[in-house]
């Protein structure tokens, strides 16, 4: 074989898996190291010290790797129903599978570009479209938005707000997740009105690029077509039923997974005072004499004590419903005394009175 036939022979051989793996892997750990030196610069230790973990319940770490494991389960089998009305055959467990090799993908691309790897990989094993599997993803979407945005707002609307708050920012939150629900619930209904007039939408496209190339219109059209056959799974009941109870599970197992880490990780401070005035004196010019307030230490034990009136009365009114403790009052007396191991007292006693000023 001559040297011209071997390089046509070459050109022809697709690029190998690494060739078209690693530079995007390589891109993707270049994006990571960067974002992990600006976290490191700005005074957050990404790799905790060791004492950090004396206070963990180690029981808690692989029950919490059992429980993402049925998260993730639950994440991958819901696609079935979205996938069905395209192509009902595909295996319970390859599609598990190509599931998992996706979201693998999601991680280790940049710009989320991992979102293309399930639909590449059932048009390569199933010969679905990746117009069709696009349409899926984008329902998959959508749909986790509208989850995760609805449960936010619950949040900041549902769990006691603190007293007398002024930051603007956290005022605004309240009004930001509601705008996030309404964007999702928005792109659900663009899903459903663009199924609705799924024909119209393709003669549309086919219209309009038709008038440039009709070779051009015929193939955007078919596009249009392929990405409304992934998005028909939310017109049939059973199976946008099926996909929401498994997505519920799916964010709920995720949830009792967060729940349990940081249960099994909680201290009663995330972190030191050293590791307050490191971080202080790594990002500000702090000279001699520098005062730095903490504020107030919460206790996980609340047996020990709270440190503020505020957060007496906020446990009182996720315990009871309402505050019962008051604020202080003229005419109240606050002491606040610290004792070493021997009983005596350290820098002596704080006894102060509140007065009315005159």
């Amino acid at each position: 074989m001559n040297r011209a036939a071997m390089g046509e022979r070459a050109a022809d051989e697709p690029p190998s898996l690494a060739r078209r793996v690693l530079p995007k892997l390589l891109l993707s750990l270049v994006l990571g190291g960067i974002l992990a030196f600006v976290v490191q610069r700005s005074g957050v230790n990404i790799i905790p010290e060791a004492d950090s973990f004396a206070h963990v319940t180690w029981w808690t770490v692989p029950a919490y790797v059992g429980v993402l494991l049925v998260t993730h389960f639950f994440r991958a089998s819901r696609w079935r129903y979205l996938v069905e009305p395209v192509k009902d055959d595909i295996p319970f467990w390859d599609g598990v599978l190509l599931n998992w090799i996706g979201f693998f993908a999601i991680f280790a691309l940049p710009l989320r570009l991992g979102e293309l790897a399930r639909p590449a990989l059932t048009k390569i094993r199933h010969r679905v479209s990746i117009s069709a599997g696009l349409g899926t993803v984008a329902v998959e979407r959508v749909i986790d938005g509208l989850v995760a945005s609805v449960c936010v707002l619950w949040a900041l609307l549902a769990l006691p707000q603190r007293e007398h708050v002024t930051d603007p920012i956290a005022l605004s939150l309240p009004y930001y997740a509601t705008v996030a629900v309404g964007v999702f619930v928005a792109a659900f209904a663009g899903l459903l009105l663009f199924l609705w007039q799924r024909a119209f939408a393709v003669k549309l496209i086919h219209w309009t690029f038709g008038r440039l190339s009709k070779r051009l219109g015929e193939l955007l059209s078919q596009k249009v077509a392929d990405v409304a056959e992934g998005v028909r799974s939310v017109s049939e009941p059973r199976l946008a039923g099926g996909f929401l109870f498994e997505t519920i599970l799916y964010w709920g197992t995720n949830a009792l997974g967060m729940w349990l880490l940081a249960w099994g990780c909680g201290i009663d401070m995330t972190f030191g005072f050293p590791e307050l005035i490191a971080h202080a004196a790594r990002t500000r010019r702090l000279c001699a004499g520098t005062i730095l307030g903490s504020g107030t230490v919460s206790n996980t034990d609340r047996s020990a004590g709270s440190s503020c009136l505020a957060e007496v009365r906020m446990i009182e009114t996720l315990e009871q419903g309402a505050p019962v403790t008051p604020f202080l009052d003229f005419g109240d007396t606050v002491r606040i005394e610290m004792t070493g191991e021997d009983g005596d007292p350290l820098f002596g006693a704080i006894d102060q009175r509140l007065e009315q000023s005159r």
